[in-house]
């Protein structure tokens, strides 16, 4: 038979389970540490501008479609890729490092859901073949403890080699998801 004390502390849990915000909501530090994070594309609705892969010139078309997917693989939200998030002071500004380049990041929580959060962040990241990317990205994602999952959109312009080669990226839906890097106690 239950005491009247561990029915007490039952029905005062209830709220929380109810609303699906934890006490890790009070936690401002929750998403701070270090992420292992897979993403792709959601569907075939991405454009890629800048490389003539339609060439009547055969050569200059294959070529170009190889150019494409060399970049395409360096976009870090189509892949995987390690994050490390530190909120500044207790606002819902981070610094977000991905693959050692860092970002001023936003992650503001969805009225009713303290876990349900959406999250922005742009700059420019430089590529393996020295591309030059000005991106913008928009999530939303719900933290689940050792695990985040979403889905984003992403937009990059970018130039290569010299200041003529040039192009865009839009990605209008992406998923992904993430789970605190194993050596990463989440404090």
């Amino acid at each position: 038979m239950l005491s009247t004390r561990a029915l007490t502390l039952g029905l005062l849990a209830l709220p929380a389970l109810i609303t699906g915000c934890g006490s890790d909501c009070d936690d401002i530090a929750r998403l701070d540490g270090s992420w292992v994070v897979s993403s792709w594309v959601g569907g075939d609705d991405w454009q890629v501008s800048g490389f003539d892969t339609t060439s009547a010139d055969v050569e200059t078309a294959q070529q170009a479609a190889i150019d494409q997917a060399s970049l395409l693989s360096q976009v870090f939200a189509n892949g995987e890729s390690q994050w490390e998030l530190a909120r500044k002071g207790d606002g819902d500004t981070f610094t977000l490092s991905i693959d050692n380049q860092a970002y001023d990041a936003r992650m503001i929580e969805q009225k009713g859901a303290c876990n349900a959060l959406d999250l922005t962040f742009q700059g420019a990241w430089t590529g393996a073949d020295s591309s030059i990317h000005t991106f913008k990205f928009v999530g939303e994602v719900t933290f689940l403890g050792d695990e985040l999952t979403g889905t984003w959109k992403y937009t990059d312009s970018f130039t290569w080699d010299d200041a003529d080669a040039s192009g865009t990226v839009a990605i209008p839906t992406g998923v992904m998801t993430a789970s605190r890097d194993a050596s990463d106690s989440g404090n």
